[in-house]
């Protein structure tokens, strides 16, 4: 296990927090312990028994396989397999860790899409919800393109992007 930064804006990551409530799995912890787990590269093995011993040690009922499941349709994660071997993959690991110069390279194998931004997250349609002073509430339905391009333009605090 390694160290790792969580970044803030994981915290707003509405896909996840839903999947942890509608399913009752510590999802949030499990993502944070696969950033720990992982190597510099963002890459682990595919080993359910491992990932159960370094993440949840102590909870063997945690359904590691349904977690897994989860961040893969969600595309945190991506599964691949070299030579009848599973790897797994966090796409968007090396953007967001800031790694030290003494972790060693990787010696597991790149996934075959690393790097060709073939990993695509989709937002699904999800009913937005915002106050203002003048306003007070509102909500509008944006659909998931709409939702992700005033997400591309918005910065911490702009609260009225979304209206």
């Amino acid at each position: 296990m390694r160290i790792r930064n969580v970044q803030p804006k994981v915290f707003q990551n509405y896909e996840l927090d839903d999947a942890e409530f509608q399913m009752n799995l510590p999802l949030f912890k499990f993502l944070v312990g696969l950033w720990c787990h992982a190597d510099r590269e963002g890459r682990f093995v595919w080993d359910t028994r491992k990932l159960q011993a370094h993440i949840f040690p102590y909870r063997p009922q945690v359904d590691i396989t349904a977690m897994l499941g989860v961040l893969e349709q969600q595309a945190v994660i991506a599964k691949y397999e070299i030579d009848g071997k599973e790897y797994g993959w966090l796409p968007t690991f090396t953007e967001y860790q800031y790694l030290s110069r003494n972790e060693p390279q990787s010696i597991l194998p790149a996934p075959p899409n690393e790097g060709s931004g073939s990993v695509t997250r989709v937002l699904p349609e999800r009913s937005v919800v915002r106050r203002t002073k003048d306003e007070g509430h509102s909500t509008k339905n944006l659909d998931a393109n709409e939702l992700q391009e005033r997400l591309k333009t918005m910065t911490v605090g702009d609260e009225d992007g979304l209206s």
